[in-house]
């Protein structure tokens, strides 16, 4: 038995949980080149990058609202350096998840600035907390 075929054994009730049939299936298909493989440390780590990455890819299509343009924009091939303008709010939830590497906003602190302005500080608790996760 190879090496893979008893990390499958081990983890088949787990992964039959975690995928649906079709999409397990896909995640084996994946991997099956990893049969040939014969470094053990070396299957572990391809098996579980390839795991990493189907659970991130079903976790990314359960967003609803990404901004098609949007992701074109950050997905274009060039120096690398994007800038978006927006409510960061507004804009976030058009991203899909883990599509940057860094991001620096500016935070809509109390009044300090003219394009963050609230009557009383009140209002401005009460627009923080509906934000807060």
């Amino acid at each position: 038995m190879s090496y893979l075929n008893k990390i499958l054994e081990i983890s088949n009730p787990y992964l039959l949980k975690i995928f649906p049939k079709k999409r397990l299936n896909k995640f084996l298909n994946e991997i099956a080149y990893l049969n040939n493989e014969e470094d053990r440390n070396k299957i572990v780590k391809l098996f579980s990058d390839t795991y990493i990455q189907f659970i991130k890819e079903d976790y990314q299509n359960q967003y609803d609202g990404i901004n098609d343009k949007l992701t074109r924009f950050i997905e274009k091939v060039d120096d690398g350096i994007k800038i978006i303008w927006g409510d960061c709010l507004d804009v976030l939830k058009g991203m899909k998840s883990e599509s940057i590497h860094v991001m620096v906003t500016s935070p809509p602190y109390f009044n300090a600035r003219d394009y963050s302005q609230w009557e009383n500080l009140k209002e401005y608790l009460d627009c923080q907390r509906k934000y807060t996760i």
